[in-house]
C-alpha cells in the first residue's frame, strides 16, 4: 500500500501545473501545438512581408513590390488540434489578403463526414481582418466573446457565440455545419451545409441564411430578421422567427423578407413576409403576407394575402 501511494505522490509531483503550459503569444507567427493553451501577451499587427526580402512589407495580392516579384506572404497564427487561444483584451490586425489565426491540418471533406476535433479562439478582444479571413479551421472551430471586423470565418464545423461581427463588403460566415448564438450578422451571408442560429439578428441586407447542398438544413429559435433578408435551405425549422420593417419601404411587387425550402418548411410561433415551401408546409401559430407553393403553386392557403 505504502508503494502504491507513493507512486502517486509521485506522479502528482512530476505533473506539470496548468499555469506551466499557458504560452504567451507575442508574434504573428507562433505556433501553438496541438491541446495547448496560449494567451496574447500583446496587439499583434500581421502584415505581409516580401518572400525574397522580408523587411520589405507588400499586400497580400501585389507581389509586384517585392524584389524578384516574388510572393508576398503574410505570417498566420496556426492553432493544432484541440488548442485554445484566448485573446485576453488583446487584438489581432490582419493584413490584406492573409489569414489571421489557422487551425488544424485535417483536409477538407464535405458532409456527411464527421469532423473530429477543433480549436477554441476566445476573448474578450478584437480580430481586424477587412479584405482578409479572421479565422480559417480545416477541423471544427469555436470562437467567442469577441469583436470581428473581417471578411470572412470559416471552418468544416463552426461555432460562433456572442461575437460582434461586423463584415467588410461582401463578407462570408461559412463551412460545413455552423452554429451562430446570441449574435447580430451585419452585411455578411451565412452559407453552409447545416446551421443552427439561435438567439440571432439578420441585420437588414445581411445576405441572409443559406443552405441549399445536402443536408440543406436551418433549425433554431429566437431568430429575428430586419428588412430585406432571405432564408433559403432544402428543409427550415424555425421557431418564434420575427421579420422586422425595413427602414425603406420596398416598392411592389418587391418582398421583404423571404422563407424559402425547397422541401419542408416548420415556422413555430412566427411572423414572415414571404414564404415557400417545396413539399410540406407546417405552420403553427404564425402569420405571413403570401405564401407560395414551390414547383406546382399557386399558394398554400395560410397567408393574409393568398
Amino acid at each position: 500500500m505504502r508503494s502504491v501511494l507513493a507512486f502517486l505522490l509521485l506522479v502528482v509531483s512530476s505533473t506539470p501545473s496548468f499555469a506551466d503550459t499557458v504560452l504567451q503569444i507575442t508574434s504573428c507567427d507562433a505556433v501553438v501545438p496541438p491541446r495547448k493553451r496560449a494567451v496574447l501577451a500583446a496587439d499583434l499587427v500581421c502584415e505581409g512581408r516580401c518572400s525574397s526580402d522580408p523587411s520589405v512589407g507588400c499586400r497580400g495580392d501585389a507581389s509586384d513590390a517585392c524584389p524578384g516579384a516574388a510572393p508576398c506572404s503574410i505570417q498566420t497564427l496556426q492553432l493544432g488540434r484541440g488548442a485554445r487561444l484566448s485573446l485576453a483584451g488583446h487584438g489581432v490586425t490582419i493584413g490584406h489578403g492573409g489569414i489571421g489565426i489557422g487551425c488544424g491540418e485535417e483536409t477538407y471533406k464535405p458532409l456527411p463526414h464527421r469532423v473530429t476535433g477543433r480549436c477554441v479562439v476566445e476573448g474578450p478582444g478584437s480580430i481586424v481582418a477587412q479584405d482578409a479571413i479572421a479565422v480559417s479551421s480545416r477541423i471544427g472551430l469555436r470562437i467567442s466573446d469577441l469583436h470581428v471586423d473581417a471578411a470572412s470565418l470559416y471552418a468544416n464545423d463552426l461555432q460562433v457565440e456572442n461575437v460582434d461581427f461586423v463584415p467588410f463588403r461582401e463578407s462570408t460566415i461559412g463551412g460545413g455545419r455552423v452554429r451562430l448564438r446570441r449574435m447580430t450578422v451585419g452585411s455578411a451571408g451565412v452559407i453552409a451545409n447545416a446551421i443552427v442560429a439561435e438567439d440571432v439578428v439578420l441585420a437588414e441586407h445581411s445576405g441572409g441564411l443559406h443552405a441549399t447542398l445536402y443536408p440543406g438544413t436551418i433549425r433554431g429559435r429566437d431568430v429575428t430578421v430586419v428588412g430585406s433578408n432571405e432564408i433559403r435551405a432544402i428543409d427550415v425549422s424555425l421557431r418564434r422567427l420575427r421579420a422586422l420593417p425595413p427602414a425603406q419601404p420596398v416598392p411592389p411587387p418587391g418582398y421583404r423578407f423571404l422563407v424559402h425550402a425547397e422541401e419542408d418548411l416548420k415556422l413555430f410561433d412566427s411572423t414572415a413576409d414571404v414564404i415557400g415551401a417545396g413539399a410540406s408546409l407546417r405552420f403553427v401559430r404564425s402569420s405571413c403576407r403570401q405564401s407560395v407553393k414551390l414547383f406546382t403553386g399557386p399558394s398554400w392557403g395560410v397567408c393574409a394575402e393568398d
